[in-house]
């Protein structure tokens, strides 16, 4: 049960941000708020010695922020290999997030991250969808594996602003 909790709670890493990077004239938004996993469906599981592989787990969740760019459902798939001797491996993964306020909006991301001491650091690289097609989010991401929650904070840019 430790296994699936600290996958869900690894979940938030897709979108636990502070920001990075900069595009050509926008608007630098922060933003701050929670996400409660609803349902996951276990990847694939592995073990080597006392590296766990997993592949392709899935959580589903709803995020509640303080911008109407970033509230509404998320889909995440994840990928990670962790030595539990060491407390280091690598972590990669993928998002959808709709945006509930904002009509066929969403975001579409990318991450990869270093674990070390059971830290995982890395980048997330997000693009708008629909409405939201010239928008980014660029992330520093930040998740201790061994602390549940998801609470998030992190920085969108809206362009032509």
């Amino acid at each position: 049960m430790k296994r699936f909790v600290t996958a869900v709670v690894v979940a938030g890493l897709l979108i636990a941000t502070t920001a990075s990077g900069a595009v050509a004239k926008t608007t630098k938004i922060e933003a701050t708020g929670t996400s409660t996993i609803t349902g996951a469906i276990p990847g694939t599981e592995t073990w080597v010695g006392s590296v766990q592989s997993v592949r392709g787990l899935v959580t589903v969740g709803d995020g509640v922020w303080d911008s109407v760019y970033l509230t509404g459902p998320q889909v995440v798939t994840l990928n990670w290999d962790i030595d539990y001797d060491t407390g280091r491996g690598k972590m990669w993964g993928s998002e959808h997030h709709d945006v509930t306020a904002v009509q066929r909006g969403g975001w579409d991301c990318r991450c990869h991250a270093s674990i070390v001491d059971f830290v995982a650091t890395g980048k997330g690289v997000c693009q708008g969808t629909g409405t939201l097609h010239t928008w980014q989010w660029r992330a520093d991401m930040y998740m201790d594996w061994n602390t549940p929650g998801n609470e998030l904070t992190g920085y969108f840019f809206q362009p032509g602003h």
